[in-house]
């Protein structure tokens, strides 16, 4: 997943409850307060924390079969540096990007 949003969240639960596989977040977003009235998967514990961690663990424990990781960067630097990572991927969940 490109980026996080509840939207992007909840999209990726419902690949992860039927065990996807595997997967990986990229954002460098932090969990803030507004997220709380938008993301049923972050709570006041996560404040402050790199929401690509918290998705990422929130959702490795809703089906241990799924093997799940994170990668804290910007969406723009990770795809620069990161081009085949990307070519390799069966899908790819894009959310909160701005267009360049």
């Amino acid at each position: 997943m490109l980026g996080t949003s509840s939207a992007g969240t909840e999209t990726l639960k419902n690949l992860v409850l039927p065990a996807i596989g595997k997967f990986t977040v990229v954002s460098d977003a932090q969990v803030t307060e507004r997220d709380f009235g938008h993301d049923f998967f972050v709570t006041r514990n996560d404040l402050g924390k790199p929401k690509a961690e918290v998705v990422a663990e929130l959702m490795v424990e809703m089906n241990p079969d799924v093997k799940g990781s994170h990668i804290e960067s910007s969406v723009d630097e990770f795809l620069a540096k990161n081009e085949q990572m990307i070519v390799n991927c069966q899908l790819i969940i894009a959310c909160d990007l701005s267009v360049n």
